[in-house]
């Protein structure tokens, strides 16, 4: 029954529809890290779905500067929490990076979805 909650409020939370796939795998993250004995295991886990999902994005999107605009930040952070991860252990920033990178991930997927792979930035 919390596990059923708590993917709702995540996810559905904005309205947005994120896919399936990651819904089980984000909400086993997050009730894990309800309890001080998250395993490296569960952040490697959401990391590698993280990664995955970006290289399905770029693979997908068709101009370079949206590319740059949904995925730059998250590659980024995604990168140094893998680098932190070498330096000072899994559990130094992941608890607050891997969220965040989610939600990154999640937009530009979302964009896609409803724009299609061909999405163009406008400015005005």
């Amino acid at each position: 029954m919390r596990e059923e909650n708590l993917q709702t409020e995540i996810y559905h939370g904005s309205g947005d529809q994120v896919p399936e796939a990651a819904l089980p795998l984000l909400a086993d993250f997050y009730l894990a890290s309800e309890s001080d004995s998250i395993c490296l295991m569960d952040h490697e886990q959401v990391a590698k779905a993280l990664r995955a999902r970006l290289e399905k994005l770029e693979e997908t999107i068709v101009h370079a500067d949206v590319k740059d605009h949904f995925l730059s930040f998250a590659k980024k952070n995604l990168d140094e929490l893998e680098r932190s991860w070498i330096q000072h252990g899994p559990k130094h920033i992941a608890d607050v990076m891997l969220p965040l990178i989610e939600e990154q991930v999640a937009r530009a997927e979302v964009a896609v979805a409803k724009y299609g792979p061909t999405i163009r930035m406008i400015a005005g």
